[in-house]
């Protein structure tokens, strides 16, 4: 498998693991990376496959233009952060590059099989799962 195939795969592969309330994301394939939203796509899931570093992010990344909203959100997930890590385990929240911010994790790239696929997938989904109800309510109060 290589990226265009694991990108093309990820989207549906994806859906099969969402509770049916959550499948109707839109998505696009970017470079190496997939993301996947509802609603405004500066607030969308990554998939991104960092060969260079070996590994996956998978996550959620708050890229509006106006870095203040960025981070109301930060700052609404960060009084969420205890109870979305015991949901998902070890997740991170930070600020990075243009005032942009992101909650997710890493894990080990092997390559592009259908081991990642299934891996990515299931995290992903997890995710959306957990984090779009929060997501949904931060906007709301925006």
């Amino acid at each position: 498998m290589n990226n265009s195939e694991f990108r093309s795969l990820l989207p549906q592969r994806v859906r099969e693991h969402l509770p049916e309330e959550w499948r109707g994301f839109k998505h696009r394939a970017r470079f190496s990376l997939v993301q996947f939203w509802y609603g405004d796509p500066a607030f969308h899931y990554e998939v991104w496959p960092q060969r260079k570093y070996n590994v996956v992010e998978i996550g959620l990344h708050l890229e509006h233009r106006d870095p203040r909203r960025n981070a109301a959100l930060h700052t609404f997930f960060d009084r969420h952060l205890v109870e979305i890590r015991h949901e998902l385990g070890d997740i991170w929240l930070e600020r990075w590059d243009r005032g942009w911010h992101k909650l997710y994790v890493t894990l080990p790239f092997p390559g592009y099989n259908d081991a990642l696929l299934d891996t990515a997938s299931r995290q992903l989904a997890r995710q959306i799962a957990i984090l779009q109800p929060f997501l949904a309510d931060a906007i709301a109060q925006l």
